[in-house]
């Protein structure tokens, strides 16, 4: 079983291919385009006369002969004695239940009458109940004998559903001419109001029988041999349709040809191959996507083969392709996939020009739009635009193809629209569960693990504040440098969230939860780095805890490498000189960043702390900088970044982001006046009053001047000098 697991495993690519293969040759033979026999569909144009070769059967109109004659036979009923029985079962019963109860409702040391629970919903008041207790036995027997030779009276008449209510009320009228008191009439009605059920049913099988019995008797209405089906020039309705489907005059999937047969299967390989060699140049696909992409190329290959000889060609949802291929593996992907899949559609329905051309130009179009419905606010509108697009589309190519409009080009433009409007909400809305089933990570599915509400974020907020409040930081820088070089940003955010979660287990053995007191003063440096250390290997189980997604678990195990924990390692040599000390010891036991999104963590999560520390010491941002370029250039003497896809030109790139960051938080501000300040200056102008005159004439040479400008700058920066140049506005406005 292992060996099989393995062989599936490692021929993965080539078993996929080979079946995908198979399946749309199948498709192929069995599609429209093989057939030698016209195509035709309802709604068009007979461009020949078709006369019946043989003596044909009109199903159509023979089957609505058939319903006619159905619906004109009568329902049967049938007497079901069960129904008989028991009701006269049921009220035995009722009267049983009440002889049962005599003697502890009548008991005098009962400070309450016990509740009667009969077997029919009959409510007796104390009074009806003790009317029936004052009778005698003979009395009770003739009473309880009557109620059921009333019930028989009417069973034997006959009850059917419609009849149910006048027979009730016939039995009431027979209990009332009796001339019992008003207790035992009034329960005597009630027993049967609740008892007495329609006994003549409807027997479903003897008129079904009957009616298909008629059916049998119509006999069918025969095309007969050269007879006219349709001429030319006539247009072909669905009965028409029909009939020469009947007759196989049409093309129905079965005729084949093998010269084009052939042709189309190299089309077919040599597309195939075309493929294989773009998604090789183009990246590598891992396990997931490529069963993805298999699964979704299948489905589109069955829809194709089922609408293939369909008049509703173009209410085809073949834009599940493009669309689902774009959200889970590329846009670029999804365009040049669709192509392909484009071409091959066309040799299953038969040679549609307008068919190919629509469905690249839309597909296209879902390829590129579809991206944007990772905002839920925006699924509406995404799903408007491809429907308008798809209306446009088809119409634009219907006319030039066409010469013309027709009614038909507009419904198989409606039918259009609305397809790709459904099929906008179908792949949205089954992306969780294609997510799920293939362990898809798409930029939604990640961004639900940075709801604040997560329990695993909520522990860390909790129980380790300061790592929460640095994994925050960490987020910001990564996110920013991931746009900057063109990685993927969400991966960032999400992966440099959990990417500290492992700390949560011993919060206070880092520095950014502890405080005055710092609990590795009184351990030993090889037990503070292995403690440091654990936390990648606790991150990742935590993770697998709470089902994080696989590539944010790789990057929580990456994010340290196998770094050296340098603080506590130099510590360890300066408290034994003499002694030997391992390097390895005090180094990560992680495997390196693979991917460009781990790399990324792992430089802003460094960054983050050492810039921290230097800003808390009054260090200035050309420092920074200089501290960000020696950091970086550390994880590359460290071989850190040996395994991942980064260029030399990226880290430059990421450094500049990581400065842009910290340039907002740790930006200088204007420092306020004190009190005595403000007094002084205070005084400074109570001193200067004896120079009013001067002022006066100065204050008003400066409003002359506030007149022309309030805000002057010397500098070359245009952008401030466009500001002050808006605030001049604002002043003499």
């Amino acid at each position: 079983m292992t060996e099989a697991k393995n062989f599936i495993r490692k021929h993965l690519n080539i078993i996929l291919s080979l079946v995908a293969f198979i399946l749309t040759i199948s498709a192929v033979y069995t599609g429209s385009f093989m057939s030698t026999l016209e195509t035709v569909s309802v709604g068009s144009v007979a461009t020949k006369r078709y006369v019946a070769p043989r003596d044909i059967v009109d199903t159509e109109e023979t089957e609505k002969l058939k319903n006619e004659a159905r619906a004109n036979t009568g329902v049967l009923y049938k007497r079901d004695p069960e129904v008989s029985k028991k009701t006269v079962s049921d009220i035995e019963e009722f009267f049983n239940t009440l002889d049962e109860n005599e003697a502890s409702y009548l008991n005098p040391e009962n400070e309450t009458k016990p509740e009667i629970s009969f077997n029919v919903p009959v409510v007796m008041k104390d009074e009806d109940i003790t009317a029936y207790y004052n009778l005698s036995k003979e009395e009770r027997a003739k009473y309880k004998n009557y109620i059921i030779y009333v019930v028989n009276e009417i069973y034997l008449e006959g009850t059917t559903t419609e009849t149910l209510q006048r027979s009730k009320e016939q039995a009431w009228e027979m209990i009332e001419k009796r001339g019992y008191n008003y207790s035992l009439e009034k329960t005597a009605i009630s027993l049967i109001d609740n008892t007495l059920k329609a006994c003549i049913i409807i027997d479903n099988e003897a008129t079904l029988l009957a009616r298909e019995q008629s059916a049998e008797k119509v006999p069918d209405v025969i095309v007969r041999k050269n007879q006219k089906i349709v001429d030319e020039g006539e247009i072909i309705t669905e009965k028409i349709y029909n009939l020469l489907l009947e007759a196989n005059l049409i093309n129905t999937g079965n005729e084949t040809n093998f010269i084009p047969f052939l042709g189309s299967v190299l089309i077919i390989l040599l597309i195939f191959t075309e493929t294989l060699i773009f998604l090789k140049l183009k990246k590598k696909l891992d396990q997931n996507k490529r069963l993805i992409l298999f699964s979704v190329y299948v489905l589109s290959i069955i829809l194709l083969s089922v609408f293939s000889n369909g008049k509703y060609i173009y209410a085809l949802p073949l834009g599940i392709f493009s669309m689902a291929v774009a959200l889970f593996i590329g846009t670029g992907t999804a365009i040049i996939l669709n192509l392909y899949l484009c071409i091959i559609g066309n040799l299953i329905v038969g040679g549609n020009m307008e068919f190919m051309l629509y469905f690249i130009m839309i597909g296209t179009f879902q390829a590129l739009i579809i991206k944007y419905t990772e905002k839920r606010s925006s699924l509406v509108k995404v799903a408007f635009a491809i429907s308008v697009l798809s209306f446009i589309t088809l119409l634009s190519i219907g006319v030039f193809t066409e010469n013309g409009y027709s009614d038909q080009l507009l419904k198989n433009s409606l039918y259009a629209m609305l397809s790709s409007l459904l099929t906008v909400f179908i792949v949205v809305g089954s992306t969780p569960i294609w997510e799920n089933a293939f362990h898809i990570e798409t930029p939604g599915r990640l961004l639900e693990f940075t709801n604040p509400d997560n329990k695993i974020l909520r522990k860390l907020m909790i129980e380790a504040p300061g790592t929460y409040h640095h994994s925050l930081i960490v987020a910001n820088l990564a996110e920013n440098a991931a746009h900057a070089i063109g990685a993927n940003p969400v991966l960032c955010r999400v992966a440099a969230y959990y990417h500290d979660i492992g700390k949560t287990t011993y919060p206070l053995y880092f520095s950014e939860n502890q405080g005055a007191n710092n609990v590795h003063d009184a351990i030993r440096p090889i037990d503070s780095a292995r403690v440091i250390m654990e936390h990648t290997k606790l991150g990742v189980k935590l993770a697998e805890e709470y089902n994080l997604p696989e590539s944010i678990k790789k990057i929580i195990e990456e994010h340290h490498g196998n770094t050296l924990v340098k603080y506590f390692y130099y510590k360890a040599l300066k408290e034994s000189p003499n002694e030997n000390i391992d390097e390895n010891i005090f180094r990560y036991k992680g495997n390196p960043p693979s991917s460009v999104e781990s790399a990324i963590v792992m430089l802003a999560d460094t960054v983050e702390a050492a810039v921290r520390s230097y800003v808390t010491n009054g260090k200035t941002m050309d420092e920074i900088e200089q501290l960000i370029d020696s950091l970086i250039k550390d994880k590359l003497d460290d071989n850190q970044l040996s395994k991942c896809p980064l260029r030399i030109c990226d880290l430059e790139t990421i450094k500049l982001s990581f400065l842009k960051v910290f340039k907002g938080m740790y930006h200088g501000r204007i420092s306020y006046p004190s009190k005595e300040e403000i007094k002084k200056a205070a005084e400074h102008d109570t001193k200067n009053t004896e120079n009013s005159e001067t002022k006066q004439q100065a204050s008003d040479n400066g409003a002359a001047k506030k007149e022309d400008s309030v805000y002057k700058s010397d500098s070359n920066d245009e952008k401030v000098k466009a500001d002050h140049e808006k605030m001049n506005e604002i002043f003499k406005g």
